[in-house]
């Protein structure tokens, strides 16, 4: 079942500048990736410890023949890590059209089919998580296992009030690959589409059982703002998708 929620839009909403900016944001990770510094956790919060998984086989180190995009909407095969963060300082997330403000969510690190992880330079399967966009940090197609940040939600109720002071659990939010676009063109009425597409074809909520897995009583991390965010996904990221770590470039600077 999916629950209606909602995900505070920008103050800021230039469409004309958003595939610049979608491009600052994917340069932010791989520079993040490639410089940032462990992140500590403040006093008396638990650091993420992913649980001791091996990690699997690598599927495919060359990507100049991908296999061909499967049908969506699909669904995640599980969600193996779930930490989640809140942020002094929110940050805009420039992988919708609206660039919604991130203040608290979840890292995750996701497994899924092998042509829904590999990063095409082109339109592909768009991460959907409840009813924002989740946002790719290692896209997982050397070892099996993606990297995202999940933003949080506001719940809806049946009347379409927003309830401000409350956040949509873990547990309630779906996460799915959509129609194949450019995420800088997704708002809230395409998403509300692909929620019904993914409804239609049995992709539902998370659920309590799978949620709790993936939290493994993680307490929450308090961070400053995103480059503390991406500090923690790196972490992640050097354990369950190390040859993307690799591969980011050394001398990348953090904007």
């Amino acid at each position: 079942m999916h629950r209606r929620t909602y995900c505070l839009g920008s103050r800021f909403n230039d469409r004309a500048g958003s595939a610049r900016l979608l491009l600052g944001a994917a340069a932010f990770w791989v520079a993040s990736l490639a410089s940032a510094a462990p992140q500590t956790a403040a006093p008396g919060v638990t650091a993420p410890v992913a649980p001791v998984v091996a990690p699997a086989p690598a599927i495919r180190a060359d990507r100049s023949e991908f296999p061909a995009l499967p049908r969506t909407p699909s669904a995640i095969i599980d969600v193996v890590v779930a930490q989640p963060f809140a942020l002094e300082l929110p940050f805009e997330s420039e992988w919708r059209a609206d660039q919604s403000v991130v203040s608290r969510g979840w890292l995750v690190v996701l497994r899924a089919p092998e042509a829904l992880l590999i990063p095409r330079q082109t339109a592909e399967p768009v991460l959907y998580a409840g009813s924002t966009t989740a946002i790719r940090v290692a896209h997982g197609y050397t070892s099996g296992y993606m990297v995202a940040i999940v933003p949080a939600c506001h719940p809806v109720d049946e009347g379409g009030v927003i309830d401000a002071d409350a956040w949509v659990t873990l547990a309630d939010t779906a996460i799915w690959f959509g129609s194949p676009l450019l995420p800088e063109r997704v708002d809230a009425r395409l998403i509300a589409e692909e929620t019904l597409a993914a409804a239609a074809a049995g992709i539902t909520d998370l659920g309590n059982a799978a949620a709790t897995k993936a939290l493994a009583a993680r307490a929450s991390l308090v961070l400053k703002d995103r480059a503390a965010l991406a500090a923690v996904a790196r972490e992640l990221v050097a354990q369950w998708a190390p040859a993307e770590l690799a591969e980011a470039p050394q001398d990348a600077v953090v904007p």
